[in-house]
């Protein structure tokens, strides 16, 4: 997967089985780390609350800090990647689909445009609330059942492939909104 950012300092949070090797996108920084699997007593995913929060952090936590603001992509390899969170990192782009082994994505308070999924069929929580999404396709992730969209400029969503049983799609700019199969 590749995410691209100008921050001069980018957390993420990942779990998952095997290694991964993050190439922090400056030409010097490249690190390979054995994921931890996923264990849900400290991924908490908080969806009533509106909000995912993985703690404790420090165990799941893969971060850099760059000498400057200048555009970089940074790409991580790696073919077990269960949960991802790259929330406040002021991306530009993620590019998910080489990753279908994502069941959980964090990319909230970001700066995305556009989100492909399509590839990400095991899916089952997304959150990426407070970007600048015009469109959201789900149509392929039937295995969702929890997403927040909200606080982007979305003017359709169309969840009839989905059976969802938490939704937060407020504050867009919705004017169709098709939810036949939220339990």
């Amino acid at each position: 997967m590749t995410m691209t950012t100008e921050n001069e300092s980018v957390r993420i949070y990942m779990a998952g089985s095997g290694t991964v090797t993050i190439d922090w996108g400056d030409g010097s920084a490249v690190k390979t780390h054995t994921l931890l699997a996923f264990e849900s007593d400290e991924f908490n995913s908080g969806w009533g609350a509106g909000v995912i929060i993985i703690g404790p952090r420090n165990k799941y936590e893969y971060g850099y800090d760059y000498s400057n603001t200048s555009s970089r992509t940074i790409t991580i390899a790696g073919k077990n990647i269960t949960h991802l969170q790259c929330s406040g990192n002021q991306l530009t782009s993620l590019n998910m689909s080489k990753n279908n082994t994502m069941i959980w994505l964090q990319c909230s308070e970001n700066q995305l445009t556009s989100l492909d999924m399509s590839n990400n069929i095991a899916l089952t929580q997304l959150d990426c609330s407070g970007n600048q999404l015009t469109s959201l396709d789900v149509s392929k992730n039937t295995a969702l059942t929890n997403l927040i969209c909200a606080f982007n400029q979305l003017t359709s969503l169309n969840l009839s492939k989905v059976m969802l049983t938490y939704l937060n799609c407020g504050v867009n700019k919705l004017k169709s909104l098709n939810v036949n199969n939220i339990c």
